[in-house]
């Protein structure tokens, strides 16, 4: 018997943002319809909790610190994993996959002596970069090399279907959000008009910013369009006070930190429409099965693009892109930062012509 079928408990590491873990759930799906037997933990932080419980392609969940990159933060994970090793050890995991070069996920299965820990030979972004995480690795799983303009859900999906030798596709999972159906529709105002969601902000560390008087721009261009439109401002509640500076007008409703993850899926079901920079909230309306306008930056929709035929992108490509591989290996900071020449060059006007088509094909 090959030594990979003996496999019966894994551990997946999967500390980055709600739109990662979204994507990331499509390689699960894979494991589990072609090994149902085989019991899948997650490594994923607290904040997308609501997208592990009852997820049913994932058995149990291993809590751990958000993913940020400053020396606090680092010192936190660090203590985490310390603490936490002993507690995988005796969970006897067959293998951990690492999708994210999480160095505090490493230093756990290390220290775990989980016996297999499998990840990709390249870095997610960049030709050819190898993954500086890969020397702790004992089976180096080879992806493609202009990584660039290889969408992530790929990646995670080639690191499973690779080792274990499958050949079946899956699209993401998340938990059932009927329940909150009702939440969702007493969020909805103006019953009759045309809805249009704009997430001006994602995470709290985001560099995915557009600039808010581009929003401003749109959202008055749509107003000027359609006589009978609403607009609602979603996303956390950190983010509530910096998108009131545009709900100047009563058809615009600030509902930031209104809803929870799974309320907000149920709430972008009911919407027409999505306008948002790259955050996890596209990934959300892409599960919605919504219309899609996004917006992004340092990486380009080619890697983390909405998984949607309803979604129309822009990327711009400026002189210093690609970047990211400067950004998070090499720590050279954006050097237009905090107006991203990548988003700079997005123009307003463009955004609003092609949420006016969307719309007029609805009205």
């Amino acid at each position: 018997m090959d030594e990979r079928q003996k496999i019966k408990r894994i551990l997946i590491s999967m500390t980055a943002h709600m739109g990662d873990f979204i994507w990331a759930t499509s390689a699960f799906a894979v494991l589990k319809k072609t090994y149902p037997d085989i019991k899948i933990t997650i490594m994923a932080p607290k904040t997308i909790k609501e997208l592990i419980i009852n997820n049913p392609v994932i058995d149990s969940a291993i809590y751990c610190p958000y993913s940020d990159n400053n020396a606090k933060s680092r010192l936190k994970k660090l203590l985490w994993a310390l603490r936490t090793a002993p507690k995988v050890f005796f969970k006897r995991f067959d293998a951990a996959f690492i999708f994210d070069s999480s160095r505090a996920a490493i230093l756990t299965v290390k220290l775990a002596r989980i016996p297999r820990i499998v990840g990709a030979d390249l870095f997610f972004s960049g030709y050819d970069k190898p993954d500086p995480a890969a020397k702790y690795y004992t089976d180096k799983i080879p992806v493609t090399k202009d990584q660039d303009f290889s969408h992530l859900s790929t990646r995670y999906q080639t690191i499973i279907k690779s080792f274990f030798g499958i050949y079946n596709n899956a699209l993401p999972v998340i938990p059932d959000s009927s329940k909150c159906a009702s939440k969702a529709a007493s969020l909805i105002k103006d019953k009759e008009f045309l809805r249009v969601a704009v997430c001006v902000r994602g995470n709290r560390t985001s560099t995915n910013i557009w600039n808010i008087k581009n929003f401003q721009k749109v959202i008055e261009a749509l107003d000027a369009k359609f006589k009978s439109i609403a607009f609602y401002l979603i996303g956390t509640a950190d983010a509530y006070e910096y998108s009131g500076q545009i709900a100047n007008k009563n058809n615009i409703y600030n509902i930031c930190g209104q809803t929870s993850l799974l309320e907000l899926k149920e709430f972008l079901k009911l919407c027409d429409l999505l306008i948002s920079s790259d955050t996890g909230v596209i990934h959300t309306a892409a599960l919605a099965d919504i219309n899609i306008v996004s917006l992004h930056g340092y990486t380009s929709e080619a890697v983390t693009g909405p998984m949607s035929h309803k979604a129309v992108t822009f990327h711009r490509e400026p002189d210093c892109f690609p970047c990211a591989y400067r950004a998070e290996i090499e720590k050279i900071t954006c050097p237009t930062h905090p107006n991203p020449k990548c988003f700079v060059l997005i123009n307003p006007q463009e955004v609003a012509d092609a949420a006016i088509k969307i719309l007029e094909r609805i009205k």
